[in-house]
């Protein structure tokens, strides 16, 4: 975008809604962070943020309601970013790579994002994200192996997306997997072929409960032909109680601990 002031990018936004937001623009709360500026262009990358404010409501509803008072709230995107970044910048990770792009991939439940962060000035370009999560895996395991969710997340968490049916041979999440990982290729295949500029991910770092699953990093690093690791950020943690009894769901506390790294 042209360099702008805060409030003049917001009143810009609003003339422009329908290409940023998918939601009335009285319905949400817009935030703006500054990621890049180009002086001498006067262009700024900014990472415009626009949140319902049902679910800012809610969100602040039930701080209250535990005697919590929210100072700021922080999506994800941003949340990844800092601890990224801070990783990065304190040398305490050797798994963010010194140039290029680097890939995201975030597994929930309902849904996964796919987030490119140039890693050389460590700030979010590209976000797409699609509705297959772990919670369709699980629902394909019910249906072919006529299991119910229990049992299926079970055996989710201990064969992971290499489960087989009863020849022992068959990989059950065969055709949902294929319908998973060909969404992932062609979001890659779309950013090599950007006409403004190439981006090509040297590395893929798995986040969320679905990185937790068995035959995840080996199918992306199949699938992408790139390096795949969960993120690994848990060395760096005071060891204490608390981090201990939560040893294996700190993968669900990675945007909290981002969002606590403001600067």
């Amino acid at each position: 975008m042209p360099t702008l002031t805060e409030k003049e990018m917001i009143s810009a936004i609003k003339y422009q809604a329908d290409q940023f937001i998918p939601v009335p623009i009285d319905k949400v709360t817009i935030s703006l962070e500054m990621l890049e500026e180009n002086k001498k262009a006067k262009i700024t990358k900014t990472l415009i943020v626009a949140a319902p404010n049902s679910h800012i409501h809610r969100i602040t509803q039930l701080c209250e309601e535990l005697a919590l008072y929210p100072l700021n709230m922080e999506n994800e995107v941003s949340a990844y970013f800092r601890i990224l970044r801070h990783l990065k910048n304190t040398g305490l990770s050797p798994q963010i790579p010194s140039e290029g792009h680097l890939l995201v991939a975030n597994i929930g439940s309902e849904a996964t994002s796919l987030y490119v962060y140039d890693v050389v000035t460590m700030t979010p370009v590209m976000v797409h994200t699609f509705s297959i999560g772990t919670s369709l895996w699980v629902k394909d395991l019910m249906t072919n192996l006529q299991l119910d969710e229990q049992k299926a997340a079970q055996l989710l968490a201990t064969s992971g997306l290499l489960a087989t049916g009863a020849d022992k041979k068959t990989t059950v999440m065969g055709p949902v997997l294929a319908e998973y990982l060909g969404e992932i290729k062609r979001y890659l295949l779309s950013l090599r072929q950007r006409t403004d500029t190439t981006i090509a991910p040297a590395k893929c770092l798995v986040l969320g409960s679905g990185a937790q699953v068995p035959g995840v990093e080996q199918a992306l690093s199949q699938s992408t032909n790139l390096p795949v690791e969960m993120l690994s950020y848990e060395p760096w943690l005071t060891q204490n109680e608390v981090s201990q009894y939560f040893a294996k769901e700190l993968y669900a506390f990675v945007p909290c601990v981002g969002a606590s790294l403001v600067e």
